[in-house]
């Protein structure tokens, strides 16, 4: 009991708790894969399933009531409780790993607040349903800066969903990070129609929604995951195998918990529990769907500040090769389970922190031979530079192009590029070697959470595309030398 007085796992839920049998849909056992288009089952009306709708609990994670404030918190708590979805068979949670006073009686106050700001959400079709984000945008259509950063308390996971499924035991669990708002309050039934689709839907496990932010500048100083979203989790999604990303994800509870706990899918031990749960869930033979709707599901907080982007990506990089060096790599696991194309799908980001030494390479050899009076390349005038020119051109050209396919700018494309080297030459670096330490034995991964509010000056420079160089890192030791060796 004191795990879970410390999780402070509080449900909410208005009316009576979903308590009726649960669609044949939702029962059965894990599916064979056949390869189609996902698009086609977003066609269903849900409304012809109404009296049939399933319990559905949703869990907003956060860990520290100073770096994560519980204002924050509760906008994102009273967002997700506002969806336009029967209140009967809604339930939140709030998890709170910090087990912090001010966040349980903020949740207190947001329970108050609920009962007047939900009917106004239904009445007057409000959108979105973040308090916050709702009347701020009203009054500018700009949502003040935070910075971001995923939380879910991997080792705790056990505890939130038995606790869940003693309380409400919703067939489709949702789950969130605090700073992570409901845009869309049909996302729920969004979902659905893929869950619930008559051909399909039960071989589906999970309906992933992208991660989008709400305080991106015009040109991304810090970059952001555009290309990712419009573009690469669209290859994996071919294979019905889109990765589980942590958060605005919409899970089937038996594919998490099933029948024993102890076979349950749930997988953590690294700092992307998150993707390697996904994979397992996917190996025992089940679907996932990414989908992105043009209104978005779902809008965090991006980083404000370089710092907080270099450490975001050296925790994913870290995750994700903390994945390949372990037994439950896609290699192994999706061995005759997972075709080729789905395996390369998620070593593209497995082998993230792998790409440093590469890059490394390119940004100091060609430098280090110039001192010598050596050229690692051909001359203008030599017709060998042709093969050279070619691939930095198109591959150049081929990235631009895609950038602004995916509605970016041509300064965010340059900025894009430039935050690419800054990641590989330290963030994959530094999570290189971290990862390699932790399996010698020398240390223990640990999940850093970064601020959720920024000073009011570093988020002037934010706005006015200043890159902020105020903190002090060893990863800033890298780039300075980098820099200084290619000016030379």
């Amino acid at each position: 009991m004191e795990d879970l007085v410390g999780c402070c796992c509080s449900p909410l839920s208005y009316g009576s708790v979903f308590t009726g049998s649960s669609l044949k849909l939702f029962g059965g056992a894990a599916p064979t894969g056949i390869p189609s288009r996902t698009d086609s089952l977003k066609g269903m009306c849900i409304n012809e399933y109404e009296n049939e709708l399933p319990g559905v609990d949703i869990f907003v994670c956060t860990a520290d009531s100073i770096i994560e404030p519980p204002m924050m918190v509760m906008n994102t708590v009273l967002s997700v409780m506002s969806y336009g979805y029967p209140l009967e068979k809604l339930s939140v949670y709030l998890s709170d790993d910090g087990g912090s006073e001010f966040t349980y009686y903020a949740f207190l106050e947001a329970a108050e607040f609920a009962k007047y700001w939900i009917p106004y959400c239904k009445k007057y079709s409000v959108e979105p349903r973040s308090p916050f984000a709702y009347f701020v945008s009203i009054d500018s259509d700009a949502v003040d800066d935070k910075s971001q950063n995923q939380k879910k308390a991997a080792d705790l996971a056990l505890i939130k969903i038995r606790v869940s499924s003693n309380i409400s035991n919703g067939k489709l669990i949702l789950n969130v990070d605090c700073d992570m708002y409901s845009n869309n309050s049909k996302a729920i039934r969004d979902a659905l129609c893929f869950l619930m689709d008559e051909e399909q839907g039960h071989e589906i496990a999970y309906v992933q929604f992208p991660q989008n932010f709400d305080n991106l500048i015009k040109n991304e100083l810090y970059a952001s995951l555009r290309v990712i979203t419009e573009v690469e989790v669209h290859g994996l999604d071919t294979y019905w195998g889109m990765l589980y990303i942590g958060t605005g994800c919409f899970h089937r509870r038996d594919t998490l918990s099933g029948k024993k706990f102890s076979k349950m899918g749930l997988k953590y031990g690294c700092t992307v529990e998150d993707v390697i749960t996904g994979l397992s869930i996917q190996c025992r033979g089940w679907k996932s769907v990414n989908y992105n709707p043009t209104r978005k599901a779902f809008l965090g907080l991006a980083p404000t500040t370089l710092l907080q982007a270099l450490v975001m990506h050296k925790r994913w990089g870290e995750g994700n090769l903390q994945i390949t060096l372990s037994k439950d790599n896609v290699v192994w696991c999706g061995h005759r389970k997972l075709s080729l194309g789905h395996k390369l799908g998620y070593l593209r980001f497995n082998l993230w922190a792998a790409n440093c030494w590469a890059t490394l390479i390119y940004a100091t050899l060609p430098s280090l031979y110039l001192l010598r009076g050596t050229s690692l390349f051909p001359q203008i005038s030599s017709r060998w530079i042709i093969p050279f020119a070619y691939v930095i051109i198109a591959k150049n050209i081929g990235s631009f192009v895609e950038y602004l396919w995916c509605g970016g700018t041509s300064l965010g494309w340059w900025n894009d590029q430039r935050i690419w080297l800054y990641q590989r030459t330290s963030s994959y670096l530094f999570a290189f070697i971290d990862t390699i330490v932790h399996y010698l034995g020398y240390s223990n991964s640990a999940f850093v959470i970064t601020a959720k509010v920024a000073d009011e000056d570093v988020s002037e420079r934010y706005e006015k595309e200043i890159m902020e160089f105020g903190s002090s890192s060893p990863m800033f030791t890298v780039l300075a030398t980098l820099a200084l060796l290619n000016l030379y």
